[in-house]
């Protein structure tokens, strides 16, 4: 009998060191530095504003550009009577489905030249801060000792738990803005 209480023992302490524990979940930070790159780490950076993502959270629904109130759409936990009869495979009705006036379409015709702008502008920057990371990665990997001028202006070395960082915050712009 306890040849058996060992065994059950040893079982329950196996399955007790399997389950994730909620607490010891890996946090993971997001900021945007000075230029408007968004980076993701596991670290918390230093001198910034950050946000800590708990990693088991349902991820929010992000507004569209053609739609500015999609947020406040999303969440709305019940469907209004416009979404809840359009089918899911719709496309955009065109102004005279929707009866506009020619003034109104002149407007929509606008908004959606803006829309569609701001698209092309916001995917220029991130390709402009894609590159920018791949540069930065490339020369932190390159070099095995980085030098950086501090808030002082003087010349100093990076720690290696200094460049660790900046690797990863580096690849994590990477990841964020590259296709």
């Amino acid at each position: 009998m306890s040849h058996f209480a060992g065994f059950r023992s040893l079982a329950l302490l196996l399955i007790a060191l399997a389950l994730p524990d909620a607490a010891t979940a890996d946090a993971v930070y997001r900021w945007v530095d000075a230029q408007g790159v968004v980076h993701y780490s596991s670290v918390a950076p230093r001198g910034v504003d950050f946000e800590r993502i708990d990693p088991g959270a349902r991820p929010r629904a992000l507004p569209s550009l053609a739609n500015p109130r999609a947020q406040d759409d999303a969440e709305d936990t019940q469907p209004s009577a416009d979404t809840a009869a359009a089918p899911a495979d719709a496309t955009e009705p065109s102004a005279d489905d929707l009866g506009l006036t020619e003034e109104q379409q002149l407007r929509r015709a606008a908004l959606q030249a803006e829309a569609s702008d701001r698209r092309a502008q916001l995917a220029q920057q991130r390709q402009e801060r894609c590159q920018a990371a791949r540069r930065q990665y490339d020369e932190l990997t390159t070099h095995s000792r980085v030098r950086i001028r501090d808030d002082s202006g003087r010349e100093r070395l990076l720690s290696e738990e200094e460049l660790q960082d900046r690797i990863a915050r580096a690849r994590d712009a990477i990841v964020t803005n590259c296709d």
